[in-house]
């Protein structure tokens, strides 16, 4: 199928005069949803659509907002141009360049999705890979960047490549420490904890992503947190309870404390006596390298009476320095 978009030029740029050209923000996973003969029915009656032969994946360009690739222009007010890429349960967006747009064609689906764009007499191979690359809406933002990077497109493709395997590794402190389920966890057995009265508690390690990944070469960094984190005791609880305590009245003040509980912690004058109310859970020792400071946190994750959803959260930096008190989110600053 081969469709020209029928447009003019303004002191301000492109709008689209064919009543029958879709603006982005449609929902392709729902038409897919509706099965074959749906796919088959929007895309010979829709501009620039394509499908694959299954009627699995739909292929769009899609006028846009200048500013904000998945929602529609202004009424007569400029345009730019987005590529949609609609997949069962999942929708992929790509920002275009303005051009003379005649046709789109999905030509793979494996290894990975390719497709031909038609755009100012010239027939363009990409696919998803290189799509997400070169011209993602993060990525791109003017139109000099979108030209630069469409112009890159040469439908080049390179096979992942696999990632090492994760090998278990001794701490001194921990001993065996295990792959955990997913690539940036680890896990290892519970530990006495004296920060608790001896509580033992789970341990876990996590790193944000993979390319700030936990490896046995951390152990001796791993261990040196926790060595300073081993240290603190009944002193440090008892200074860790005065932001604890202000946590709480911040919530119950936020929430409204009517409930009888609530009304008697809102009332605690001594923040020993907040640690009544806090169940400690799960520790996690955290690799974080984005912040300029030591590499790695330990994060006290526990249960407590006033925000039984979110819980409460302590950042200890290094170990020993406590920098943050508040609901659990994972973060460490």
């Amino acid at each position: 199928m081969s469709l020209c978009l029928k447009e003019a030029r303004t002191d301000t740029g492109f709008y689209l005069r064919s009543e029958t050209a879709l603006e982005a923000n449609i929902n392709l996973v729902d038409i897919i949803g509706k099965g074959p003969a749906a796919v088959r029915a929007f895309i010979t009656t829709t501009l620039l659509a394509a499908s694959d032969e299954s009627g699995l994946r739909i292929a769009i360009i899609l006028t846009a907002h200048p500013d904000w690739p998945n929602a529609a222009p202004e009424p007569g007010g400029p345009v730019a141009y987005t590529l949609k890429i609609g997949q069962p349960l999942s929708e992929m967006m790509f920002s275009l360049p303005t051009a003379t747009y005649t046709a789109v064609r999905i030509t793979e689906t494996f290894p990975v999705l390719a497709l031909e764009i038609n755009a100012n007499g010239r027939t363009i191979r990409t696919n998803i890979q290189e799509l997400s690359r070169l011209l993602s809406p993060w990525a791109v933002k003017t139109e000099a960047d979108k030209l630069a990077a469409f112009s890159a497109l040469s439908g080049a493709f390179e096979f992942p490549k696999p990632r090492p395997r994760r090998e278990a590794f001794l701490s001194r402190r921990l001993g065996r420490v295990e792959p955990g389920r997913f690539d940036v966890t680890w896990t290892a057995d519970a530990i006495e904890v004296p920060l608790f009265d001896g509580q033992m508690i789970p341990v876990e390690l996590s790193s944000p992503g993979l390319t700030d990944a936990i490896t046995p070469d951390d152990a001796d960094a791993i261990d040196a947190a926790l060595d300073a984190f081993l240290m603190l005791g009944p002193a440090d609880r008892a200074a860790a309870g005065v932001p604890v305590l202000a946590s709480c009245k911040d919530i119950l003040e936020a929430i409204g404390a009517d409930w009888p509980e609530a009304l008697v912690m809102a009332a605690i004058v001594d923040p020993a006596a907040i640690w009544r109310h806090v169940f400690v859970r799960e520790i996690e020792i955290k690799k974080d390298t984005r912040h300029g400071e030591p590499p790695f946190y330990i994060l006290v994750y526990c249960a407590c009476d006033w925000e039984e959803e979110h819980g409460l959260q302590l950042v200890y930096r290094g170990g020993n320095v406590l920098t943050r008190v508040g609901q659990q989110d994972g973060d460490v600053v």
